[in-house]
């Protein structure tokens, strides 16, 4: 006759661990690889799945900073004298009433929160920047001077000129290395206060948006 011992059991002579037993021992080495990748796995999924989710919010984030600084230049242009562009006539910054990015007054008066003047999607470690987004006027792509490039662009385009420009919705190439064909996602404040979302070439720059 065979004797059991405790938390033990028989089979044609043969110890057999316990179910107890064998739970206590806990997970194996390989075990706890599988839950790792099975983890990993669907970490992975998830942000191909969210991440498109999360820029978008960011887009439409920065369209309502866009907006908004919009409507504060049209309180400080009608505040200071500002006059609405005259098809076919060159005006400058000045003629239009527009302050500069800086201006203490404008940032202190008619900007409550200065979060508002940075892209959500910007990760740049400047932050005494006054801002984040391009400022038309001092955006120079030839060899004139800023102000009688603006003005000649206000001269072409009217109320259709870009003030603020933010390109931080792409990702982090260099467009020289690009193909021609790539676009690019700008959005786009203009001296009418529209904000709108465009697809442009890569290479394209300012004033062509």
């Amino acid at each position: 006759m065979t004797m059991a011992m405790p938390g033990k059991a028989t089979t044609n002579g043969r110890l057999v661990e316990s179910r107890i037993e064998r739970t206590r021992r806990g997970f194996t080495l390989i075990e706890l690889l599988v839950v790792l990748v099975i983890v990993a796995l669907l970490a992975g999924i998830s942000y191909a799945a969210y991440g498109p989710a999360r820029e978008s919010a960011r887009q439409t984030k920065c369209m309502s900073n866009l907006r908004q600084i919009g409507q504060a230049l049209r309180m400080y242009i009608d505040d200071y004298g500002g006059i609405e562009p005259i098809p076919g006539q060159a005006m400058g910054c000045v003629e239009l009433g527009l302050p500069t990015p800086g201006n203490r007054v404008f940032l202190k008066s008619y900007v409550k929160n200065r979060q508002v003047l940075f892209c959500p999607s910007y990760h740049g470690k400047y932050r005494f920047l006054a801002t984040s987004y391009m400022w038309g006027p001092e955006i120079n792509d030839s060899f004139k001077p800023l102000e009688a490039q603006f003005a000649e662009v206000v001269r072409k385009r009217g109320g259709d000129t870009p003030i603020n420009v933010c390109d931080q919705h792409n990702p982090d190439w260099d467009a020289a290395d690009e193909p021609r064909w790539v676009k690019k996602r700008i959005l786009v404040l203009r001296l009418n206060g529209r904000v709108d979302s465009r697809l442009v070439p890569i290479r394209s720059m300012y004033p062509s948006y």
